[in-house]
């Protein structure tokens, strides 16, 4: 069986219907093409997190940042805003994981443009932003709800300090949930503890 070339040493003009470099006889389009082309966009960035989250950063700062990261297609801006010791790195060890996901469509960027921001709550270092989306719009019966847990840098799993390079806020989990339009109000917010999001107890 031939394994997949790394995506740099792929001729530039190779054509979708030219034999696969891998060696497999089959053609590219049907070989390793989307493979390579998920590499490339893994490695392609331009802007670091630190030049866009400071220490000094608020989270509504960071969620009109998602937003941009959003429209620009950045997806692996996107990953390196996430916390490296946080459920959503544990969930995507490697940046090409996560933009396989999104591709197939089993995962997403959050902070689109069909959502809507409804409330940010405080919970010790933690930050929950709740978007919603779909409670305004008469054909759906369900409002999907996106809970983004951002969390310091320079801190770890258990809320101690670590060395890090850059301190601010970093995406540490993404939960998506749905809920049935009958239990969602926007005046109330949704219930986070419906939800399974409790606060933390108290030191």
């Amino acid at each position: 069986m031939s394994e997949a070339i790394p995506a740099s040493e792929i001729p530039e003009n190779i054509g979708r219907n030219d034999p696969c470099p891998c060696g497999s006889e089959k053609k590219y389009k049907r070989c390793c093409q989307r493979t390579h082309q998920i590499q490339k966009e893994s490695e392609k960035q331009s802007r670091q997190p630190h030049q866009l989250i400071g220490s000094k950063t608020i989270p509504y700062k960071v969620y009109k940042v998602l937003t941009q990261v959003f429209e620009s297609n950045a997806l692996a801006l996107y990953y390196d805003l996430s916390h490296e010791a946080g459920p959503f790195r544990q969930r995507y060890p490697e940046k090409g994981a996560f933009i396989e996901a999104v591709d197939q469509g089993n995962d997403a960027m959050v902070a689109g443009p069909d959502y809507e921001l409804q409330h940010f709550r405080v919970d010790g270092p933690d930050v929950y932003v709740v978007l919603t989306q779909g409670q305004n719009d008469p054909r759906v019966e369900e409002v999907q709800v996106d809970v983004i847990t951002l969390r310091p840098n320079e801190l770890d799993a258990e809320g101690n300090a670590r060395e890090a390079d850059y301190r601010g806020f970093r995406i540490w989990d993404v939960q998506r949930h749905t809920v049935n339009k009958d239990e969602f109000t926007s005046a109330t917010h949704p219930d986070l503890s419906k939800l399974g999001v409790t606060w933390k107890a108290a030191n």
